[in-house]
This record gives C-alpha cells, sequence and structure tokens, in this order.
C-alpha cells in the first residue's frame, strides 16, 4: 500500500491545486486520492486527431443530417445554415475536403467522437493571434470536462 500512496503523493504535486490541503490531511484522505486518479483517468480518454475520411460520416451527422440541433443555439457565426439541405454526397464532394486543414481536429473521448476543435488566425496574417473554438456536438458530452481537457491538449 506505501507505493500506491507514493505515486498518489506524486501525481497529487502535479496538479495539487485540485486538491486542497485539507482534503489531504482530512481522514478521508484515500478518497481524495482515488477522485484524483479518476480524473488522470478522465484526461487520458479524451484525445484530438487530425481529420480522416472516417470522420465524414459523424461531421455529415451533425452539421446537416440533425435538425435544429442544440449545439447551433451556442455556436457563433461560423457554420454556414444555409448549406444545411446539402445532401451527404453533396457535403463529401464540396465541404468536406475544406476539414483537411492543420486548422481542425476531431476531438474524441474514450475513442469515440465527440466535437471538432477550429483555430482562425486573427489580422494581421502572420501575426500569430489565433481564434480558437471547441464545439462538443452531441449534448450528451456537455459539462464532463471533454472541452476543458481538449484546451489543455
Amino acid at each position: 500500500m506505501p507505493f500506491i500512496l507514493i505515486i498518489a503523493v506524486t501525481i497529487l504535486g502535479l496538479v495539487s491545486d485540485q486538491v486542497s490541503q485539507e482534503q489531504l490531511n482530512s481522514p478521508g484522505t484515500l478518497h481524495a486520492y482515488e477522485a484524483l486518479f479518476l480524473q488522470v483517468k478522465k484526461v487520458a480518454m479524451t484525445a484530438l486527431h487530425p481529420i480522416s475520411k472516417t470522420d465524414s460520416e459523424y461531421l455529415w451527422h451533425w452539421l446537416h443530417e440533425v435538425k435544429n440541433a442544440e449545439w447551433r443555439r451556442w455556436d457563433g457565426p461560423y457554420f454556414d445554415d444555409s448549406l444545411s439541405h446539402n445532401s451527404q454526397t453533396e457535403f463529401q464532394q464540396y465541404e468536406f475536403p475544406k476539414f483537411f486543414t492543420e486548422n481542425k481536429r476531431m476531438i474524441t473521448h474514450q475513442k469515440v467522437p465527440v466535437g471538432l476543435v477550429t483555430r482562425f488566425e486573427e489580422e494581421p496574417q502572420g501575426g500569430g493571434w489565433y481564434e480558437v473554438g471547441i464545439l462538443i456536438f452531441d449534448p450528451r458530452y456537455w459539462n464532463q470536462g471533454i472541452g476543458q481537457e481538449t484546451r489543455r491538449l
């Protein structure tokens, strides 16, 4: 058991802002370590990857097939609603190729696609200032910290 405790303290030192000193000294300290291990595990379950051909159906579904998708209520003016009546074939032919850029990445959680990260360079070109957007399409994945973890990746 001391070996596990040493590992927990080491990890705790890396993310000490997430567990207070009072929690460490309390009788339920083991529970604090367990919660910390769950957080570390959760971080490892969120990843980014370049857009691939296998992402086409997922993106088509959330960008066009789902009418009145909840995420659209919270999105800025980044996706053109006038395109929402395109067929899947038109999407694959005209719109999907625009996703193959270094400025767009798929977000996966537990190896399941859940969203998209985009970045756009602000003026002046070459100035190094970017606007970054994190979009979790499916409301079932909201409020789980996936966006925050994505920001850290």
